[in-house]
């Protein structure tokens, strides 16, 4: 069984210097940091004494150092991996419907990257304002044509919209989201 030590890196210490202390104490591996500045401090350090998985992902130019791995559960990687879940059902004509705010226009372009270079085609893309009743609009504008549905919502919103869909022109068409549909 192997034994845990904790190190703060969220008191401001660098993220590298908690690394090398963890390694002269003993550790053969790293798990952490979580925020995102730790992670893009540990890509600019040339040597890092032991494996560390970052629970966070950062795009950095250049090669990050060998001993570093990212894991991330961003809102990016999640829509991809339902363009691949689609594209693996034989989906491959989407419509998208997202928030026209910053989250779900994250979702929205991480979905769109990995369908688009899967070799899919795009419908059409529209947004709703979760705040003064523009779901309606946005659904009767969604062209007819595809063979799946990617919508990017909250259990709540999605709750919501479900009966407009399903009374719409696209309503008998599968629908493909991501975790944050489902209130757990």
């Amino acid at each position: 069984r192997p034994q845990l030590r904790f190190y703060d890196s969220g008191d401001g210490q660098s993220v590298a210097a908690l690394v090398r202390k963890a390694a002269a104490d003993g550790a053969v591996y790293a798990i952490g940091p979580l925020q995102k500045e730790g992670v893009e401090e540990l890509t600019r350090t040339a040597d890092i004494p032991i494996p560390v998985l970052a629970l966070n992902g950062v795009s950095s130019p250049g090669k990050p150092p060998s001993n570093l791995y990212q894991f991330s559960l961003s809102p990016e990687h999640e829509a991809a991996e339902v363009a691949q879940k689609a594209w693996d059902a034989g989906h491959r004509k989407a419509l998208v419907l997202h928030p026209d705010d910053p989250w779900g226009d994250r979702m929205a372009r991480g979905f769109l990257q990995k369908w688009i270079a899967l070799g899919g085609q795009v419908g059409s893309v529209e947004t709703f304002d979760r705040n003064n009743g523009g779901r309606a609009t946005s659904i009767s504008s969604l062209s007819a044509g595809a063979d799946f549905l990617f919508l990017v919502a909250t259990a709540e919103v999605a709750r919501e919209i479900a009966p407009q869909v399903r009374t719409s022109s696209i309503g008998d068409l599968p629908v493909f989201s991501t975790s944050h549909i489902f209130p757990g």
